[in-house]
């Protein structure tokens, strides 16, 4: 009965009350527990800024989550929400609610990232599918333009059936190009029959194709597009990215025209990223002017990766931004060209200074340096074009994460030293949030920075008997162990991520 009461005095003018007459008395943070979801999603959203100030733990969960319908939060409530879990219960999760498998999940998820959990119950929420290895750029730091000839078929889209039920968000990416698949609009459109509805796609493209696609992008439902420009200038994108000169302008009035939504129904989100390197760390000022000038949703600032050998074809010896003779001042700049900037920027300068490569191989570097390679000779020289062939071969050894024992897959990036000075526990969401499969052998990878646990076999989608078995495989459990009680893995102490 009193719930009853609750209830009804929240019903809406025309549902038996009458406002002027009886005003309604305003939501107690206690109520938010007992309201069905429908009511909840009708007060107004002043009370709801007011309720988020009072609640706290289960209550604040079910009000964020909640009121909207979905889990795409904001990074400050994503980080309170991190916080509130704490006090929640676990059996609490599964009475917030009842019968919603995408929220519950996503609930479980923050709660098991929050308490360290090591083997998991939940399965990720933010999903990349590779769509291609071939790619239309150059990259200086990249090189799936030399080794790259395979695209996505979509029979494999039911490989990643179960992860997708419960997903936030789904990435449409790939080590190559993804708009260069001629079936992306068929595979977007496959994607709906494995998705939540409230599940939103994205994409990450040099957006030199975008032009292809502009008269399908409400078919296509992005929920944004993250472009790799790289550059602030034609003669920079050239250098980085090997595209002609010509083509920089074109593409920025592109992203001018989707932003403001002259392709599409509504506006679609433009976000823009920089992988920061030493031939483009003068313009990263202009670069954050750019995005400004744009509207960009937001401006994302990459660090190298750190490697543990040279990847062959490139010139990656000469890409460190710490490379730079005028370094400090222009890192300077960068920070208050941050500070300043309207638009929302991501990224650390002080990462960029952090060492790419191990001691040992800096020091083999400096005795022995690398003869430069042009791009035409990476293309036409056979041993690059197909370094990653054996990626591809079937293995004797089924490729499902089991730990090693025969000293095979050392850490290569773990040469003694910390430069961040990093310590367990290690609260890296990655392990917990994201399913990474970013090439066409379909290799699970535990983040940007880390293609497979040292000392553990690879963990391959197609290999594992189901999902869980490789979400939950020795290497992905021990990665977690040591992210909370350590010893953190090279690749952790180097990350740029600050979590």
């Amino acid at each position: 009965m009193q719930q009853w009461k609750v209830w009804r005095r929240l019903i809406r003018p025309g549902g038996g009350t009458n406002e002027r007459s009886q005003p309604r008395k305003p939501v107690s943070p206690d109520e938010v527990m007992q309201l069905p979801l429908d009511v909840l999603r009708t007060l107004p959203g002043t009370e709801v800024d007011r309720l988020l100030q009072d609640v706290h733990g289960a209550q604040y969960a079910r009000l964020v989550l909640g009121y909207p319908g979905h889990a795409r939060l904001s990074s400050e409530q994503l980080e309170r929400l991190e916080r509130e879990v704490l006090d929640i219960q676990r059996a609490e999760i599964d009475l917030l609610f009842p019968g919603d498998a995408y929220l519950t999940n996503f609930v479980i998820n923050i709660w098991e990232w929050a308490h360290g959990r090591e083997q998991l119950e939940s399965r990720p929420w933010n999903i990349t599918i590779p769509i291609s290895d071939v790619c239309n750029a150059r990259c200086t730091f990249c090189t799936s333009w030399i080794e790259g000839r395979r695209q996505l078929r979509l029979d494999q889209l039911e490989l990643f059936k179960e992860p997708l039920k419960t997903a936030v968000y789904v990435g449409l990416v790939g080590h190559g190009e993804p708009l260069s698949h001629p079936q992306f609009g068929k595979i977007c459109e496959r994607l709906k029959d494995y998705m939540d509805p409230r599940t939103r796609t994205y994409t990450i493209t040099n957006g030199i194709y975008l032009n292809r696609w502009k008269d399908v992008f409400d078919e296509l439902s992005l929920g944004w597009i993250s472009v790799s420009l790289n550059a602030a200038t034609p003669e920079t994108h050239s250098e980085v990215m090997g595209f002609e000169p010509s083509e920089f302008p074109r593409l920025i009035a592109t992203l001018d025209d989707i932003i403001q939504g002259r392709f599409s129904a509504e506006p679609i989100p433009v976000n823009i990223t920089m992988v920061v390197t030493k031939q483009n760390l003068h313009e990263v000022p202009q670069f954050i002017e750019l995005g400004n000038a744009l509207n960009a949703a937001s401006i994302h600032l990459r660090s190298l990766l750190a490697v543990g050998h040279l990847p062959l074809g490139l010139n990656y010896h000469l890409l460190p931004p710490y490379l730079h003779p005028d370094f400090d001042r222009l890192q300077q700049a960068a920070r208050e060209a941050i500070a300043q900037s309207r638009v929302p920027v991501f990224g650390d300068p002080g990462s960029w200074q952090t060492p790419v490569f191990p001691e040992s191989l800096a020091e083999e570097i400096k005795k022995n340096p690398p003869p430069i390679i042009s791009r035409a000779e990476a293309q036409r020289t056979k041993d690059f074009r197909h370094a990653a062939d054996p990626f591809y071969e079937p293995s004797d050894r089924p490729r499902v994460g089991l730990r090693r024992t025969d000293g095979a897959f050392p850490d290569s990036l773990d040469d003694g030293s910390n430069p961040l000075g990093r310590r367990e526990p290690f609260k890296c969401r990655a392990v917990y949030h994201g399913l990474y499969v970013n090439e066409l052998f379909l290799r699970m990878t535990p983040c940007c920075y880390m293609t497979q646990t040292p000392g553990h076999d690879e963990v391959r989608l197609d290999e594992v008997a189901a999902f869980e078995n490789g979400w939950n495989s020795e290497a992905f459990v021990d990665l977690r162990r040591s992210l909370r009680s350590g010893p953190l893995y090279g690749a952790c102490r180097r990350c740029p991520e600050r979590w």
